[in-house]
């Protein structure tokens, strides 16, 4: 299956090259994905809020040779009040980063990925 499309939860990124960047994704039912999203750091780029953490969206993605590529996204939620009040979004880096650690590659990540919203909701 080259293409696919699954509802995710940016954990964290990390700039790539001059344009991109490369997000870990935790998705219910394949766990975490490392997806390269190409010219998402241009101002005008439609993938400029997909990179961002503890984002929820619905990601397109692309099975390449070397990389998961990011084709397309749609966002779900943002969790925007958390990143008005430094110390909400402190607590949930620090969950993000709890699923970043626990969730792997390839394996189902339902339990993680539920508690989720219990996490950055409350």
């Amino acid at each position: 299956m080259p293409y696919g499309t699954k509802k995710a939860l940016v954990l964290r990124r990390s700039n790539y090259r001059e344009n991109d960047r490369i997000i870990s994704l935790l998705t219910p039912d394949i766990g975490k994905v490392d997806a390269l999203a190409r010219g998402a750091r241009k101002l005008k780029s439609p993938l400029l809020a997909a990179t961002e953490p503890a984002v929820l969206g619905e990601f397109v993605l692309y099975k390449g040779k070397g990389h998961t590529i990011v084709t397309a996204f749609s966002l779900e939620d943002n969790f925007f009040p958390l990143r008005k009040d430094i110390e909400r979004f402190s607590h949930a880096a620090l969950m993000l980063s709890a699923c970043d650690a626990v969730a792997r590659e390839n394996e189902e990540a339902r339990r993680v990925y539920t508690s989720r919203k219990v996490a950055i909701k409350a």
